[in-house]
């Protein structure tokens, strides 16, 4: 049997966790959560999945080389516009059978061969696997009927089973006839519209009750208890990673545990962390990957995520971090902490990236020595052509991307070029926006632009305009190789998740765009080229993009 994940449900409920990652790619006890759904739907007997996500499919992507079974996996990218069931009969449409829907965000080991059986001998038309609930959960309540029929969804007036309700576990069994009631004009909810209104319209429509281990992740607690349930080992066919050193205590390689640290089982720590003298961590402690302990820090009923320092005695009781930030007890809002002897972030240095930003600082200060002359003439005739400083600096977006919310997650860096304007260019931009090339699209290029200098349309058409990046990129603010920094305005249009893609690549003076063509491109191409880079960077890759370069600038292709 084939089933469908949908990975976009959530994030909203999660703050600062998902900011940058969806719920997917979310660690749990050193796995990500889609990875370990694949793996429980493969142990139940599924032979192939296709994981729909409408958000970071890269990442998503990436999440599921860290699965442990064999069966085949496919991700297809959805709008966020789109309902759960508009995609789930895209996904499905061809596939003649039935199958199985899985919402991506819950955590369970429930009997779905026990389910399927149910559904085959009733015969209906879908079944929703319900399981116990000590409180209301995210995919609401099923009222059931004697006979097996779900005869209403997310009521509050229901049966309780002793002191649990009978919750909806977000998995679903269905026949490829249910399709026939999703219309492609509308966007519609699988679990929210489509299920209840079959229910009122008679349609054959079950539930199969499944004892087991269940829990949707929607919100930070939630989340918080999933890392704790495995840990105590109350999730079957789920153990935390790495290797269990002693009962209770999981250690992922390469990490260092100071004979001096205390650890009070169940712990998990993740691979490459520090754990010094004095720290105690545990019970029901989590560490990410590269996370650094200092001494007499206490870590309990706490996940701490991937790069994060903990200061001299620094405590954290029944909170998730991520980086500088802490969230938990009971809010979706999150603490954002200054001080870095309490909690900071650790920037991620692998040996390539540091080989990397040692190559890109040599080649800036030998880029600056050698062209200084020219830039002292191209200074001096700056000065003679308009009134003005020499250079133009502009705030402008790196890497790290623009949140739905409207924060700024990651850099934000002073971009310097020679001037190639008038002074009054910015105040006028409005005026002339009615001549973008690129029309409504979120980049600004327009032909023939009047606020352009005689000496500034030289600079453009030959790209000398912007030899001051090579102090940013002595400063550290951008690389040789990246994606090309936006400004504020234009980095704000960028809202689409797809779109945001190309913020997980740095800045840099040169890239895809530069040397494929540049305002020869239209926005979308630019945007495809933007996203394919961030994907797939790496030193040799950025390597060759500037060995391109240079053949590429005295071409002028797409230069003005």
């Amino acid at each position: 049997m084939r089933a469908v994940i949908l990975a976009g449900a959530g994030d909203e409920w999660l703050g600062c966790l998902t900011e940058g990652s969806p719920v997917a790619a979310l660690p749990v006890a050193g796995r990500p959560l889609v990875a370990l759904m694949v793996d429980y739907l493969e142990r139940q007997g599924i032979t192939s999945v296709v994981v729909v996500s409408c958000r970071w499919p890269h990442l998503v992507e990436r999440s599921l080389a860290a699965r442990s079974g064999q069966i085949p996996v496919t991700t297809v990218m959805e709008s966020p516009q789109a309902g759960s069931a508009n995609a789930v009969a895209k996904v499905a449409a061809h596939w003649g059978g039935t199958f199985l829907v899985a919402m991506g965000d819950v955590l369970s080991d429930l009997d779905l061969q026990s389910a399927i059986e149910d559904h085959k001998q009733s015969g209906a038309l879908a079944t929703v696997v319900v399981c116990d609930a000590e409180a209301p959960c995210r995919y609401g309540e099923v009222g059931v009927g004697r006979d097996g029929a779900v005869a209403m969804f997310g009521s509050e007036a229901l049966v309780w089973r002793g002191k649990y309700r009978t919750a909806n576990s977000g998995i679903f069994i269905i026949e490829p006839q249910l399709l026939r009631h999703v219309r492609q004009d509308r966007s519609i909810d699988l679990n929210r519209e489509l299920l209840p209104q079959l229910v009122e319209q008679d349609q054959p429509i079950r539930a199969s009750y499944q004892p087991g281990y269940w829990r949707g992740i929607g919100s930070v607690e939630q989340y918080r208890q999933v890392n704790l349930d495995i840990l105590q080992g109350r999730v079957q066919g789920v153990r935390p990673e790495g290797e269990e050193e002693a009962p209770g205590v999981w250690v992922g390689a390469d990490s260092f545990i100071d004979p001096g640290a205390e650890l009070m089982p169940p712990v998990r720590i993740g691979q490459g962390c520090r754990i010094e003298k004095d720290a105690v961590l545990g019970p029901g402690a989590v560490l990410g990957d590269e996370v650094h302990v200092r001494r007499g820090a206490v870590v309990t009923g706490s996940v701490v995520l991937e790069r994060a320092r903990l200061g001299l005695a620094a405590k954290l009781e029944n909170v998730v971090a991520k980086g500088n930030e802490l969230a938990g007890r009971g809010s979706m809002e999150s603490t954002h902490v200054e001080d870095p002897n309490v909690l900071e972030r650790l920037r991620p240095m692998s040996v390539e990236a540091l080989v990397k930003a040692a190559f890109d600082r040599i080649i800036g200060l030998c880029a600056l020595f050698f062209l200084a002359p020219l830039m002292l003439l191209i200074a001096l005739l700056i000065k003679l052509d308009s009134a003005g400083p020499v250079f133009y600096s502009q705030l402008r977006v790196g890497e790290g991307r623009r949140t739905l919310a409207g924060r700024y997650q990651g850099r934000v860096i002073e971009v310097l070029k020679f001037r190639t304007m008038y002074q009054d260019a910015d105040r006028r931009l409005k005026e002339v926006l009615g001549e973008n090339e690129y029309g409504s699209a979120p980049f600004v290029k327009i032909k023939a632009d009047p606020r352009i200098t005689r000496i500034g349309q030289l600079l453009r058409a030959t790209s000398l305009d912007e030899l001051p990046q090579f102090i940013n990129v002595v400063r550290g603010d951008m690389a040789l190789v990246g994606n090309r920094p936006l400004p504020l305005y234009e980095a704000e249009m960028l809202s689409d998740e797809w779109q945001q893609i190309r913020f997980h690549a740095p800045a840099g003076i040169t890239g895809l765009w530069q040397i494929s063509g540049r305002s020869d491109l239209s926005a979308e191409e630019r945007m495809i080229l933007d996203n394919y880079y961030a994907i797939t960077h790496s030193f040799w890759t950025d390597l060759k993009i500037l060995l391109v370069t240079i053949p590429a600038l005295l071409a002028r292709r797409g230069a003005r």
